[in-house]
């Protein structure tokens, strides 16, 4: 029962943290590195325990950021729906990947969150980014992978090399 706590503790933990993050004003010069933290720590915890971390729970952190953000109600609930329901169907071949090739696929699951909202924003009328600095960070975030993973795999208790 403690072990089982803790793990969710744990996850709860990391998901604050994230929400945090990603919810963070950053000013226009630092528009490349505001980084989907959340998604990374969803796709940590989808592809090393799915069975822990439910499609539910995945609705629920886009709710609260759609909130605390101020995008439309269920804009990023659905996005993080999609690539969460992507990365539950290959999660056991991720988790077998050496991290580059995680940190790609992880790469190309930002990318795809990314554009589902850019869709949804055009659909609403919302003004588009630079489309340069939108979709660069997805290709950062192939260097920012290793760092996460290494750093969350702490909250497991396990450590990984790279």
């Amino acid at each position: 029962m403690i072990n089982r706590q803790k793990y969710y503790f744990n996850i709860y933990i990391s998901i604050t943290i994230a929400i945090l993050l990603t919810t963070i004003p950053l000013s226009d010069y630092f528009l490349i590195v505001e980084f989907d933290w959340i998604v990374l720590v969803v796709l940590f915890w989808l592809i090393i325990y799915p069975e822990k971390f439910s499609l539910i729970s995945v609705w629920v952190c886009g709710i609260i950021i759609d909130v605390m953000s101020g995008n439309l109600l269920g804009q990023n609930a659905f996005s993080l729906l999609v690539v969460s329901f992507m990365s539950i169907i290959a999660h056991r071949q991720i988790k077998t990947m050496p991290l580059l090739q995680q940190s790609i696929i992880i790469s190309f699951l930002v990318f795809v969150y990314r554009l589902i909202n850019l869709w949804l924003n055009g659909i609403i009328g919302i003004q588009t980014p630079d489309m340069l600095v939108y979709f660069l960070n997805p290709l950062l975030l192939i260097l920012i992978w290793p760092l996460a993973f290494s750093s969350l795999s702490m909250f497991v208790g396990k450590t990984y090399k790279f």
